[in-house]
């Protein structure tokens, strides 16, 4: 016997359930309480909600997509296209939480540093000509841009080492002589036990 496929909600339907939860999420910022605990209810039994809503590294890097693609949906995309692409590169197959945090911002510095190359690559080619204080401020911004960016590159190549290490299994203060001594000692080698 065959089985019917099953259809799509409608579109209207899902229009009612979007309008409904702007409705919840207005009220819950005006402070209402029974509204935050419908939103909660909501939220519990579909994580993808809070997990792109909640994301406030996401949303800053839609905000700069925005702001270097304006309308232009086409430059939006592709340059969205291109972030994914770094991300998964730069990611590898099995990173973790902290690689994950830093390749993010990784990401979305050099999304800013670009951009505020070309903002300077435009303010050069005006015809009115670039005053000092303007062409100073440009490149004062692309260097902030760039530091951000390196300090970003550099925490992860950091991390990834600390990683190749192994994780650090004692940690302690040892007293000499009146003076604290802070110590690590690395994990132990495969194969090789320690002895009491």
């Amino acid at each position: 016997m065959a089985t019917r496929a099953e259809t799509p909600a409608p579109a209207r339907d899902l229009e009612a359930e979007a309008a409904r939860l702007t409705a919840l999420q207005h009220r819950a910022m005006d402070g209402d309480a029974g509204a935050l605990a419908e939103l909660r209810k909501i939220l519990d039994a579909d994580p993808g909600w809070w997990e792109r809503t909640g994301d406030v590294a996401w949303q800053a890097e839609n905000a700069w997509l925005r702001t270097y693609a304006g309308k232009d949906e086409f430059a939006k995309e592709a340059t969205s296209r291109k972030l994914q692409a770094m991300r998964r590169q730069l990611r590898g197959p099995q990173p973790s939480p902290l690689e994950r945090l830093l390749v993010s911002r990784i990401v979305l510095c050099w999304l800013t540093l670009n951009y505020a190359e070309l903002c300077y690559a435009s303010l050069l080619r005006s015809e009115h000509g670039v005053g000092l204080d303007s062409s100073v401020h440009g490149q004062e911004r692309i260097d902030r841009c760039q530091k951000r960016y390196l300090a970003a590159i550099k925490a992860l190549a950091q991390l990834r080492r600390l990683e190749q290490r192994g994780p650090l299994v004692a940690v302690g203060q040892l007293n000499v002589a009146e003076q604290q001594v802070n110590v690590a000692a690395p994990a132990m080698a495969a194969g090789v036990r320690e002895t009491t």
